[in-house]
């Protein structure tokens, strides 16, 4: 199995990649009675029975993450290492990664599918890793990000009406200000002759 592969796999998984220790470590996998073994004798046994299915894409890729997994868990166990506290911090790559795209292209409305592939895994993945470790959806998470994208839009609205009122009442205040006196001054100062002719 290419190094590669399983680097990625553990990258994608827990966010990082092992260091020497695990890829020095040498040690047997499997054994009678072991999950390796019995992983093994499904994969073959699939393969025989289905191998236009087993070759597919899809399925194909979905046994491929399985078979490295395995491999990638009991490596690692035996190595001595822990590629994962707890459930928080052992959380899928993906999914902090979806987590950013989604925050990033919320206003563009992105389907699940252009998530998933934007992070490398599909669909059922993506929403099986939402599930286990953000008890949601990417579809609910999505649609929090817009709804708080048009409550942050509304206030901005709101507050912009409210200087521009303030501003137009400042404007209109001043005009008033400035024309009273002109009014009062022609009113009060003009010769009582005028006064007369106006009132008459």
């Amino acid at each position: 199995m290419p190094h590669q592969l399983v680097a990625d796999h553990a990258l994608q998984w827990y966010g990082t990649v092992p260091d020497d220790r695990l890829w020095r470590h040498k040690c047997t996998i499997g054994g009678r009675g072991s999950s390796w073994l019995a992983l093994m004798d499904y994969v073959v046994r699939a393969i025989a029975e289905s191998p236009d299915a087993m070759s597919g894409e899809r399925l194909g890729a979905r046994v491929q993450e399985l078979i490295t997994a395995q491999l990638l868990d009991e490596w690692a166990t035996q190595a001595g290492l822990q590629l994962g506290v707890d459930v928080a911090s052992a959380e899928p790559a993906y999914v902090r990664s979806a987590e950013e795209y989604i925050d990033t292209f919320a206003r563009s409305v992105p389907t699940a599918s252009e998530i998933a592939a934007a992070v490398g895994v599909s669909v059922r993945a993506l929403t099986a890793g939402f599930r286990r470790y953000r008890d949601t959806t990417p579809g609910q998470r999505l649609r929090a990000r817009r709804l708080e994208g048009t409550r942050r839009t509304v206030a901005f609205r709101r507050e912009n009406r409210l200087r521009n009122r303030q501003r137009l009442g400042l404007r209109q205040s001043g005009y008033v200000c400035g024309h009273i006196p002109e009014t009062v001054r022609r009113v009060a100062f003009r010769d009582p002759e005028s006064t007369l002719r106006t009132v008459v």
